[in-house]
């Protein structure tokens, strides 16, 4: 089982800012910017194709989901606390 399956799983905490059936984003342990947040999809993606285009519809519509402006600004603030889909 790799780091992020066991922190997926909740056998390794996190500090979660999304989650939803498809993805779960959280705060990196160790940031190396005022916001560094980690996306990890549930469903391993394999190595010999790492593009959004090896990912399904569902997956690609929650990284839009993450990434949206909660009240359409055009600069969306760091999310505070865990959103779910």
């Amino acid at each position: 089982m790799t780091l992020f399956e066991k922190i997926i799983a909740g056998d390794i905490p996190a500090d979660f800012v999304y989650k939803d059936d498809h993805l779960v984003a959280f705060r990196d342990i160790k940031p190396v910017a005022p916001t560094h947040i980690l996306i990890v999809p549930r469903k391993p993606i394999p190595s010999r194709s790492p593009n959004l285009k090896s990912m399904n519809s569902r997956s690609r519509s929650s990284l839009r989901t993450i990434f949206a402006p909660p009240n359409g600004n055009a600069s969306p603030s760091a999310p505070q606390s865990v959103r779910q889909a």
